[in-house]
């Protein structure tokens, strides 16, 4: 190596050691707002009583909590609702999740590391919080937040005390498509429904959109899928006829004792996390086949993949029987089945089951269309 490269080299360190420690300097100053806005909190439940007055409407401590909740907005600038997120952050750092404080103050983690593990030990069991506070942290300065929270995810459908069924089930209900207004004559839609079905469709509008690439193509892959999206909600198919034979598919693990009716450990759907047992069991009966995984019980590392893809015999008509083979203690036996999601047919249908799998790849292929919309 040249001295000149050397130098080069030792000068960007230099600099990215600086943003570095910017970084640490910026999570502390988070911490520092989180304590002072905790400290303010209680402060204004310890003097409530002495601004109440006689004869009001609401009790003294309804009056003050409003009252600091709108101070706090307008002293930073806030939304009330965004001052609210941040009274209920700050007191979660101080009484439940100390160590994630003590974490942000030294700068190990970054705000939204912390909000990451706030957000998710919301619904944790009180005794477990500890527990899985500390089981994060461990590798919280190592992961980005998007891991950090598939992580946090996973644990906490571990520790849960309500089953990942009930939950649900309640949450089903809340299904939901929505807009949002954008800048610059934009606008955004949203869909909100479970895991499975999202996936797929994502995954349907992704292999739409690839067919289309070419090199007469002059889009960007996100530019074919909102083109394909709007396409497929406005006509059913785009104007060239993609979209017509390509079925939405999902990849679903699940425990050979939850197949068998035994157990209730959820499923995992890739790209997403765990499911309940229910829709895993659902998705494994409408698959084709199966490949058997065998995983480590504890950190979920895949030890070994079967080279056979078993056909799903209960697709035959002739009745479905499994038997876990025996395994060894340090092992865990499941099953990945890939699955084809139906569309719902209509608004008042009931809630359709898994049909046979289509590959995707097996689509009709269409020209492309012409560059833009």
């Amino acid at each position: 190596m040249t001295a000149s490269f050397i130098a080069r080299q030792e000068g960007l360190g230099s600099r990215f050691e600086a943003i570095a420690a910017a970084e640490r300097e910026i999570a502390a100053a988070f911490a520092r707002r989180a304590t002072l806005v905790d400290e303010a909190r209680r402060y204004s439940e310890a003097t409530a009583a002495s601004r109440a007055v006689p004869g009001g409407r609401w009790p003294a401590g309804v009056v003050a909590e409003r009252e600091f909740v709108s101070e706090l907005a307008v002293t930073l600038r806030f939304p009330q609702r965004t001052a609210e997120n941040l009274i209920e952050a700050s007191r979660a750092l101080a009484e439940d999740l100390p160590a994630t404080r003590a974490a942000l103050q030294t700068g190990q983690i970054s705000y939204r590391h912390a909000q990451v593990l706030i957000g998710q030990a919301l619904t944790v069991p009180a005794a477990a919080k500890a527990g899985f506070e500390a089981a994060l942290l461990r590798s919280a300065g190592h992961l980005t937040v998007a891991k950090l929270k598939y992580k946090a995810r996973v644990l906490r459908e571990r520790l849960h005390p309500e089953t990942i069924l009930a939950r649900h089930t309640v949450s089903v209900a809340d299904r939901k498509v929505g807009i949002e207004a954008e800048a610059d004559g934009m606008a955004s839609i949203w869909l909100y429904d479970t895991a499975e079905k999202v996936n797929a469709a994502h995954l349907r509008v992704s292999v739409a959109a690839q067919s289309l690439q070419g090199a007469t193509e002059s889009r960007t892959l996100s530019q074919l899928r909102a083109d394909v999206f709007a396409d497929l909600l406005l006509d059913g198919v785009t104007p060239a006829g993609v979209g017509a034979g390509i079925r939405a598919t999902v990849n679903v693990t699940v425990p050979v004792l939850t197949l068998l009716g035994q157990s209730e450990e959820p499923g995992h759907l890739e790209g997403y996390g765990p499911i309940d047992p229910d829709t895993a069991r659902r998705l494994a009966g409408g698959a084709a086949g199966f490949t058997r995984l065998l995983t480590h019980p504890e950190t979920g590392v895949v030890l070994s993949v079967g080279r056979d893809h078993s056909r799903n015999p209960s697709r035959s008509g002739s009745g479905c029987e499994m038997r876990p083979a025996d395994s060894p203690a340090a092992t865990t036996r499941q099953r990945t089945a890939t699955s084809t999601i139906p569309s719902t047919g209509n608004s008042t249908a009931s809630p359709p089951t898994t049909t046979s799998q289509i590959s995707a790849k097996a689509a009709t292929a269409s020209k492309a269309r012409p560059g833009g919309r």
